[in-house]
């Protein structure tokens, strides 16, 4: 089993951001909008990958919402794909497969 990193804060009992990843995979990053526009999501994003580069990671994986995309876009990532999320419900959310190369490789 792979080990999980989360992040979470928590403002009178809203979540303000959370992030979380596994292996290679960052596999969620949001910001509140209330919070948004103040740095925290380049800077979750930034503790997650050094988390990685730690474990030795070589290449981290993430699927962005196509709102976020320019985000990542600016932050060293590259698209590999577009693709669609299918959740259990039935519910199908087009977003996009990108790739960085962790700097220790």
């Amino acid at each position: 089993r792979k080990e999980v990193n989360d992040i979470v804060a928590e403002v009178d009992g809203v979540i303000c951001w959370i992030a979380a990843s596994e292996g290679n995979r960052i596999w969620l990053l949001y910001v509140h909008p209330k919070w948004t526009g103040l740095g925290i999501g380049e800077k979750l994003l930034n503790r997650l990958e050094k988390d990685m580069i730690k474990k030795n990671i070589k290449s981290i994986t993430l699927e962005s919402s196509l709102n976020a995309y320019k985000f990542y876009l600016r932050c060293g990532y590259i698209k590999v794909k577009k693709k669609t999320l299918s959740f259990r419900d039935g519910t199908k959310v087009p977003c996009i497969e990108m790739n960085k190369i962790s700097p220790n490789r």
